[in-house]
């Protein structure tokens, strides 16, 4: 019996791994100065895609697994694409995180439609989605810009959205 022995230190001193889970850290620094985006103080000149957000594919719809968003957003990393504008609202988390992968940056829009004269409760309304959108993809590497709108927005709602990035993502 082994009913003497200390099998505590028995699991504490092996040298095997039971269970490994490995994870790959990466930093990102990005700067907008002289005209130019630089990431990890490199310039960067930016081109790509004007991309749906429901990202979907013919008989599938926007129903596609995480394996076809990898495909997809590879594609347009192939065609040299340093740069995927989602249109209109924020796109699915499988995609954010997609882009994460194959590395291609995201333009994320908050929400907006080809008007800009948007008050009242339609202006609450993307003041909110712009929040959660923030909230929800902060700490995803390729989301560099997030934008608050298709149209030009005059002074004091443009300060309202940088008040709300400001809040939630001040180092973002």
């Amino acid at each position: 019996t082994r009913s003497d022995r200390d099998w505590s230190s028995d699991v504490c001193s092996s040298d095997l791994a039971i269970d490994v889970q490995k994870t790959v850290t990466g930093f990102r620094k990005t700067e907008f100065t002289d005209g130019m985006l630089r990431l990890n103080d490199r310039p960067i000149q930016l081109g790509g895609y004007a991309q749906r957000t429901t990202n979907e594919w013919p008989a599938l719809g926007n129903a596609v697994p995480a394996w076809l968003s990898d495909f997809s957003n590879k594609l347009m990393v192939d065609g040299n694409a340093k740069l995927v504008r989602w249109m209109h609202t924020c796109p699915k988390k499988q995609d954010i995180e997609s882009c994460d992968r194959v590395g291609l940056i995201q333009a994320m829009p908050a929400g907006n439609k080809e008007y800009s004269g948007t008050t009242g409760r339609q202006w609450e309304m993307r003041t909110e989605l712009m929040r959660d959108s923030i909230i929800y993809n902060r700490n995803n590497p390729s989301v560099i810009f997030i934008e608050s709108g298709n149209s030009g927005i005059n002074d004091t709602l443009m300060q309202q959205m940088k008040d709300i990035r400001d809040q939630w993502d001040p180092y973002g």
